[in-house]
């Protein structure tokens, strides 16, 4: 199941992708799907720590909200998953739809059509489950009688908080330092560089 070994991989790629390095030691990945995938791989553990963190901080901050802050990095963690998982699928089953030419950007955003889902569900029937569970989080999480103070509180109190600004640059970082990882790994397949 993609699911289980992305987050095998997940785990492991932010130790492989070492693509920048020059000396012969390096881990470089053996062809560009493997860039792909270790990207893939740690955009994910980056998202799924990330959300783990920030669920840490709103339930140290604001206790009241442990409830919604479980079900909001329950949520996150899910859809970043699924994104993962559509990603994957793309790679193996329809690899023209991957742009290596566009940067790590392709494996952000590109479209997930209804007969994508279903091409997907087709070859990886367990898929279902996560897709069902996706839909009760969003379920739950939506209609929480919380969720519009919760925002609220984000978008104010915590905006202007230095632990929470220190949450948010640390992601951008590192989702920027696997950017460049991806970047070099290109080069090194001769691909032109997509960073300034």
């Amino acid at each position: 199941m993609l699911t289980k070994s992305l987050l095998q991989i997940g785990s492991l790629a932010l130790l492989l992708c070492s693509c920048d390095a020059p000396d012969e030691t390096a881990r470089v990945p053996s062809d560009l799907d493997s860039c792909f995938r270790n990207a893939i791989a740690a955009g994910l553990t980056l998202k799924t720590e990330f959300q783990t963190n920030l669920r840490n901080f709103i339930v140290d901050a604001k206790p009241d909200f442990i409830e919604l802050a479980d079900l909001n990095m329950n949520l996150q963690t899910a859809l970043a998953e699924a994104r993962a998982i559509h990603s994957e699928f793309l790679l193996s089953y329809d690899r023209a739809r991957i742009d290596s030419v566009s940067g790590i950007s392709t494996l952000r955003n590109f479209d997930w059509a209804d007969a994508d889902e279903m091409a997907l569900l087709s070859a990886e029937p367990d898929h279902e489950e996560l897709k069902q569970r996706i839909e009760n989080l969003k379920i739950r999480n939506n209609g929480h009688p919380d969720w519009p103070r919760l925002r609220e509180t984000v978008n104010t109190q915590f905006a202007e908080q230095t632990q929470y600004q220190s949450l948010m640059e640390g992601f951008f970082q590192r989702q920027t330092e696997i950017e460049a990882e991806f970047d070099s790994c290109r080069v090194n397949w001769g691909m032109p560089s997509k960073l300034p």
